[in-house]
């Protein structure tokens, strides 16, 4: 009798808490929302695009995962290199 290999979930060693980084860019005058760590390049590929769209965070929010805006280097940004604001929740996000 062959021993069995435990299924180790890539998603747990992803991120211990429930938040995903962002980097926002303007495109043609839109704004897009790049991923910026494993996690949201996980809920990108789930919905099969590039860029995490406004509706996606709102739903991720609901279900706890909060969205971190970061620019090219990593560097956290303030809400107000946002453009436009959106509510998320009771809390207000920038996009």
């Amino acid at each position: 009798m062959s021993q069995l290999t435990p299924i180790v979930f890539r998603t747990a060693c992803l991120s211990a808490s429930k938040s995903y980084e962002v980097t926002p860019k303007t495109v043609y005058g839109n704004q897009r929302y790049y991923p910026a760590c494993p996690l949201a390049q996980l809920f990108c590929d789930l919905t099969q695009s590039k860029t995490i769209t406004t509706h996606t965070m709102q739903r991720l929010y609901a279900e706890g995962y909060e969205p971190l805006c970061v620019d090219a280097d990593g560097n956290l940004l303030d809400s107000d290199k946002w453009v436009k604001a959106f509510p998320i929740g009771d809390r207000m996000f920038f996009e």
